[in-house]
């Protein structure tokens, strides 16, 4: 990208010989010299950083940690991102002798904690401890979730398929 800023902004007597690149285009030991005010590349910069959290629940040797994002700016057009790291890590050992691992989830619960409900058309409301998806439907459900009707999955003779609950959607938690 050219800097087309009419200004010899280096003082060397060329005006606009360097290109926005982070390289030195005109040989004279200097990367990006001759960029004026009117750059538009935008470098990033971190954003603040999280609540320190445990990271690894049910692991042994799980220690806290914080994270941040390279967001305030994001970098862009052309610009550099950020440098340094974007986790870090506390020595303090997370306790969870009071948080149940997933496998330790009630049958009808799911998820980080154990805190999300297994949909209600799943049979006897048991679900994928991890992603929360049924085990088995109630009879005349279908689906991850099962909240179709077996209607809406049928094909007929034409392989188009019918809807009857098209109009009806249920939310559930993922």
């Amino acid at each position: 990208m050219k800097n087309d800023d009419g200004v010899d902004n280096d003082c060397d007597g060329n005006v606009d010989e360097e290109i926005k690149n982070y390289e030195d285009d005109d040989m004279d030991g200097k990367a990006d010299e001759d960029v004026g005010t009117n750059a538009s590349a935008l470098h990033g910069g971190w954003g603040v950083w999280s609540p320190w959290d445990c990271w690894a629940p049910c692991s042994e040797a799980s220690r806290y940690r914080r994270y941040r994002l390279c967001d305030r700016p994001s970098p862009s057009k052309g610009g550099r991102g950020c440098t340094e790291e974007e986790v870090e890590y506390s020595n303090r050992v997370c306790d969870f002798s009071s948080i149940p691992c997933l496998e330790d989830c009630p049958s009808t619960k799911w998820g980080e904690y154990c805190i999300l409900e297994c949909p209600r058309d799943c049979l006897d409301q048991r679900c994928d401890k991890t992603t929360g998806r049924c085990q088995g439907c109630k009879p005349g459900r279908t689906g991850d979730q099962c909240h179709m009707g077996e209607q809406n999955c049928s094909q007929s003779k034409d392989h188009t398929t019918h809807s009857a609950l098209a109009n009806q959607s249920a939310i559930y938690p993922i």
